[in-house]
């Protein structure tokens, strides 16, 4: 019952410490030019092929039990490496968009606004929603390591839970911010497109 709690206590200081983390190092007002460094390159194709329950069904028939569950462990860190990725620049694209529907406060930019509210809501809908497909990769992964003779989840209808769309949701997000660098002008539109 001690060792117990022990565990519990050290799992509860780490996730306070990491909690504490991220909160330090999160940038209050992110400007577009602080945005741009952050985002991480995005291959649309290569998480529709993960995501592809065709090609996993193939592959499962091809591979047979043993095999297609080692193939399934790399598919799943690679899908939560694109994910992670994809995670991190939604975050700093909702930082951005908050800091430019601040500002519009004094400047009165109802285009910038409505662009800013939108591109927050695209990226808070995509990090709430991949959260839980990325919790629930974790979890498999979790159970073919530790339970091998469990059976091998297929991953491929992750990719739309109720009316979320995993890959839509994030092409909603490039598009919103897309709208924002150009409401925003300057060089916001050539930069983004170009780091896109």
């Amino acid at each position: 019952m001690i060792l117990l709690l022990g565990i519990f206590g050290t799992l509860v200081a780490i996730f306070f410490f990491q909690v504490l983390a991220v909160f330090a190092s999160r940038v209050s007002k992110r400007t577009f030019y602080d945005v741009l460094p952050f985002l991480h390159p995005d291959n649309p194709g290569y998480l529709e092929e993960l995501f592809d329950s065709g090609k996993e069904a193939a592959l499962a028939d091809a591979l047979g039990r043993k095999r297609f569950r080692r193939a399934q462990i790399k598919r799943i860190r690679l899908a939560l490496e694109w994910l992670g990725r994809r995670a991190t620049n939604a975050a700093s694209f909702q930082d951005w968009g908050a800091a430019e529907a601040k500002r519009t406060g004094t400047t009165g930019n109802l285009e910038v606004r409505a662009a800013a509210e939108e591109l927050e809501a695209a990226c808070s809908s995509y990090r709430m929603a991949a959260g839980v497909v990325q919790r629930q990769l974790q979890r498999w992964l979790l159970r073919l390591f530790f339970l091998p003779f469990s059976g091998v989840p297929f991953f491929a209808p992750l990719k739309t839970i109720e009316s979320f769309d995993l890959l839509l949701s994030y092409e909603k997000i490039e598009e919103a911010a897309v709208k924002l660098a150009h409401a925003c002008g300057g060089d916001y539109y050539d930069l983004l497109v170009e780091a896109l």
